[in-house]
């Protein structure tokens, strides 16, 4: 796949999703490529946000993970890399109807706010489980 970026290196990566309509509802794919770099899946979890709410504000200290955001109007992406030449949020905007796969290092500080009318569906995938009792989660305050 042309656009497929994390082989890059960058600590988080964004691509927009080929919709693959066929007249019956949207179909978004996630390309082989971020399967294999995450490296098997060990949870997943299919969430919503609703319009105004953030969800994330945190970053993995041990996991990747790969998310998938199929909008169907305004919401916003904001992050930090852990060591990077900037203390400040990085932010993208996103207008349009669409699905956007974000693949996120270890230690990337992530967080999704819907800024439309109409919830947003996300679901992530991780290379590691969630454990209560050692949690590698870290609150990470970004938007608000």
């Amino acid at each position: 796949m042309s656009e497929w970026a994390q082989g890059s290196g960058e600590p988080l990566s964004v691509l927009r999703l080929e919709d693959r309509d066929d007249g019956r509802g949207s179909a978004f794919y996630l390309p082989d490529e971020a399967l294999r770099w995450l490296g098997g899946v060990e949870e997943m979890h299919l969430v919503t946000i609703r319009p105004g709410a953030i969800r994330g504000n945190h970053a993995h200290l041990r996991r990747r993970e790969v998310i998938v955001v199929r909008s169907e109007g305004p919401w916003e992406l904001g992050w930090r890399v852990p060591g990077g030449e900037s203390e400040e949020v990085e932010r993208r905007r996103f207008e349009e109807a669409q699905g956007v796969l974000l693949c996120v290092e270890p230690g990337v500080a992530h967080a999704l706010k819907n800024l439309g009318e109409r919830e947003l569906v996300v679901a992530s995938c991780s290379s590691g489980r969630f454990d209560p009792g050692a949690p590698d989660t870290e609150r990470v305050e970004l938007l608000g």
